[in-house]
C-alpha cells in the first residue's frame, strides 16, 4: 500500500467531465442508435457526441467504438466546468489527435495560424 501512495504522490486524479467528440458524417438514425448514451448533434457533414464521462477511461471507449464502426474521429473538446464547480480554466482543446492540429484559438482570437 505505501508503494502505491508513493507512485501517486502529485498525481492529479481526473473526475467526470463532459467532452464533445466529432468525426466525420452525418450519422443516420441507425448509427446514432449506436450511442444511445450520449447526446448525438448533426453538423455539415459532420456528427458531434457529447457525453459526460466518469473517467478518460470511459473517454477512450467511446473513441474506440467509433473509430471501430470505421469512422474519422476529427475533433476532441473538453468542455470546462461551469462556474458553479469553483473551475476556472477555460475550455481545454484536445484536437490534435489523428494528426490534425487545432484552428480554434487561433480562429477565436482572429488570428489565422494553424
Amino acid at each position: 500500500m505505501a508503494r502505491l501512495i508513493n507512485r501517486l504522490r502529485g498525481v492529479i486524479l481526473v473526475g467526470p467531465q463532459t467532452y464533445e467528440i466529432t468525426f466525420a458524417g452525418q450519422a443516420g438514425s441507425a448509427l446514432a442508435a449506436e450511442f444511445d448514451d450520449c447526446n448525438v448533434i448533426i453538423g455539415p457533414g459532420t456528427t458531434t457526441l457529447r457525453a459526460e464521462l466518469p473517467d478518460q477511461g470511459a473517454l477512450w471507449g467511446i473513441v474506440q467504438r467509433i473509430i471501430g464502426l470505421g469512422l474519422e474521429v476529427i475533433h476532441m473538446h473538453l468542455i470546462a466546468p461551469p462556474p458553479s464547480s469553483g473551475g476556472t480554466r477555460e475550455d481545454s482543446d484536445q484536437s490534435g489527435i489523428a494528426g490534425r492540429p487545432s484552428q480554434t484559438k487561433a480562429a477565436e482570437a482572429g488570428g489565422n495560424h494553424p
